[in-house]
């Protein structure tokens, strides 16, 4: 039993280390009902200095057609920028570029912020006047 404590620490430790290990990998808030399910994706999770475009787009199973509007929010869910987009598809949407110098700073608590996030609203018409629910994801834009 000695020789196993010390085992189990350091196994755990080095576990505990390796799931704080910072990712690129933003997490993707999906839309779910029934079999139903939509995902915003992008190419990064972070964006540095020298980057030029969020490349971001949707995927879906299991949901038919749906209408869309894509846009970058900040965290209080004001629009961030004057690009938005709009379509429909059934599996995937094309990708779609947001020009970075266009994202607006803003303050967050008393301090410049720099989460965003890619949303998808749905819809069920081309109108955009059956709402049927949204998905997005987080990203980070330091520039």
């Amino acid at each position: 039993m000695k020789k196993i404590l010390p085992f189990v620490g350091i196994t755990l430790i080095i576990l505990g280390v390796f799931a704080f290990v910072p990712s690129n990998e933003a997490h993707a808030a999906s839309y779910k009902n029934g079999s139903c399910t939509v995902t915003v994706h992008s190419d990064y999770g972070v964006y540095g200095p020298n980057a030029s475009t969020v490349d971001a787009w949707a995927t879906s199973s299991g949901c038919g057609t749906l209408y869309y509007k894509m846009e970058i929010l900040d965290q209080w869910g004001h629009s961030a920028t004057s690009q938005a987009f709009s379509g429909y598809f059934s599996y995937r949407t094309p990708t779609k570029y947001f020009d970075i110098g266009r994202i607006r700073d803003y303050t967050a608590g008393g301090r410049d912020s720099d989460a965003y996030l890619v949303e998808v609203t749905l819809y069920s018409d081309s109108g955009h006047n059956n709402y049927i629910g949204m998905a997005n994801k987080q990203i980070i834009v330091q520039k």
